[in-house]
């Protein structure tokens, strides 16, 4: 997770690091929610700084603009989560949840530049684009890319992921 102000001690950082926390497919889904560690570089050790519990299979995390934003991995009911990233970055406050159209997101990015958010949905094939507002909040529905065709694994490519 990118932090401006500057590090104690070369090669300290803040991590933010998300989990499974529902059984899927091709994983057990023990985890907590999303970890905010600190790492430390001068011991080569991390330690918990805080668990946000709540969101259901917080597979991919994006930081950017002092936001924390997570995909919830799910086949239905998917959401995109959004944080202030806040107190030095040791603390991450929700700030929104969204309904995510298709089906397990797995891929978040952001665009700042072009004030953009990008969610990616492997199970139902589609590329989501939100504009954000002067917040770094999604604002009205996506756009939505969806693609046509299947892969040569009949297996598990019979459409676009």
């Amino acid at each position: 997770m990118h932090n401006d102000t500057p590090s104690p001690a070369p090669g300290d950082c803040v991590l933010a690091v998300g989990t499974y926390t529902q059984a899927m497919p091709h994983v057990q889904g023990r985890g907590l929610g999303i970890h905010l560690l600190a790492f430390e570089a001068a011991t080569a050790s991390f330690r918990s700084l805080q668990v946000v519990s709540g969101p259901i299979n917080p597979s991919y995390l994006c930081a950017a603009a002092g936001r924390l934003y997570s995909v919830s991995e799910q086949e239905r009911d998917a959401t995109l989560d959004i944080y202030a990233i806040e107190a030095g970055a040791t603390v991450l406050r929700p700030i929104g949840q969204i309904a995510t159209p298709g089906a397990a997101p797995c891929h978040i990015s952001v665009n700042l530049v072009a004030r953009q958010l990008y969610v990616s949905n492997y199970g139902s094939g589609e590329l989501l684009c939100y504009a954000l507002d002067a917040e770094g909040l999604p604002r009205g529905a996506p756009q939505v890319i969806a693609r046509r065709g299947a892969g040569p694994r009949a297996d598990r490519q019979e459409g676009p992921h």
